[in-house]
């Protein structure tokens, strides 16, 4: 079973098939009463199939599987991937917020898997979780997605272009318009340099503001998410992840299994996949200045920019495969659900 907010959300994972089946919401945490009735129905469903192991991704569906495991054999499990600023903000709303969530949480005794040990960390602390609630399980791609192929083409492709490039949602904390602006820092002395960003959202208006602003009309091109990741981030030189927050970054990864040099803010799961000046380069959130350097040492170094690319490849391979989530998310399975349960099933 999947609970989603969107069947595009499961349309764009790696799974093979359809699940069984699709529960679609839109809801937020101020929407208590669909809140219960969407628990309400995901209870019946935990009850009637007799689920051991709800895993819930993103605070919104982890309320709705706390409250619905509640009263019920099957364990809940959290998937957090990021750092939530309302996790450590002062305001009374969130403050009450966090205390509302913890007690659900422990009411369900829910423990909690997080893609990064800053994204751990954050949780909780923000939330007051025992230590012992929490394990950390790097995120992982299909390695089958990214065999080296034909590099995707961006446009016309004139000898001698440097292509830098990212891909993510259009909103402020993924830190594109830094990269815009780091690109204008450098485009009069380095005319040969291309950025191409995919995705969508709400700040596209706002970014297609700055390259107009900066003159890079001609240099800077917005485009749609890409279905091809691989052949997308294999036609780049340049791989930038700007992000002023971040989990750990799928696309970061995708880039490094594919031998793309990388440039990236020091973020959360950032530090925890890329080692600097050994992997790829890292920058602090928000400096521009900074992002531009670390650009242009790979532009007058093609040598650096192969060595950086087959480093984060063979860092990647090893670290960042299904395999080996699928393991260590299984453990966490069995752990959690008596053995005497899986005996009796012949799951043991």
């Amino acid at each position: 079973m999947v609970l989603s907010e969107d069947t595009h959300t499961y349309a764009a994972s790696d799974l093979p098939e359809p699940p069984p089946r699709y529960l679609n919401f839109r809801l937020r945490h101020s929407d208590w009463s669909g809140i219960q009735r969407t628990a309400r129905q995901v209870r019946e469903i935990l009850q009637r199939e007799q689920i051991d192991v709800l895993h819930t991704h993103l605070l919104d569906a982890d309320l709705i599987g706390a409250i619905a495991c509640r009263g019920t054999r099957c364990r809940h499990l959290s998937h957090i991937r990021g750092t939530s600023e309302w996790l450590v903000s002062n305001h009374w709303r969130d403050r009450l917020r966090r205390w509302f969530y913890r007690r659900t949480f422990l009411k369900a005794n829910t423990r909690f898997v997080a893609v990064s040990q800053t994204a751990a960390e954050h949780t909780r602390t923000g939330l007051n979780i025992p230590a012992d609630r929490i394990r950390v399980v790097l995120n992982g791609i299909n390695p089958a997605r990214f065999t080296s192929s034909e590099p995707k083409a961006h446009g016309s492709q004139p000898v001698g272009l440097i292509r830098i490039g990212s891909a993510g949602r259009y909103s402020a904390e993924k830190g594109y318009g830094d990269l815009i602006a780091a690109l204008g820092l450098l485009h009069a002395r380095y005319p040969q340099l291309r950025l191409i960003l995919a995705g969508q959202g709400g700040l596209k208006a706002e970014l297609e503001s700055a390259i107009t602003r900066l003159g890079l009309t001609e240099v800077c091109e917005l485009i749609p998410p890409v279905d091809d990741m691989n052949s997308f981030l294999r036609g780049l030189d340049i791989f930038a992840l700007p992000s002023h927050a971040e989990g750990l970054s799928r696309v970061l990864m995708e880039a490094m299994y594919c031998e793309r040099p990388v440039v990236a803010a020091r973020v959360s799961g950032s530090e925890e996949s890329i080692i600097d000046q050994r992997t790829g380069l890292i920058f602090e959130p928000g400096d521009i200045t900074g992002l531009a350097q670390r650009i242009e040492h790979l532009v007058n170094s093609p040598s650096e920019r192969k060595r950086l690319g087959q480093a984060a490849g063979e860092f990647a391979s090893e670290k960042f495969t299904v395999d080996r989530v699928a393991a260590e998310v299984e453990a966490i399975y069995r752990e959690m659900v008596p053995t005497a349960s899986l005996t009796s099933r012949g799951l043991a």
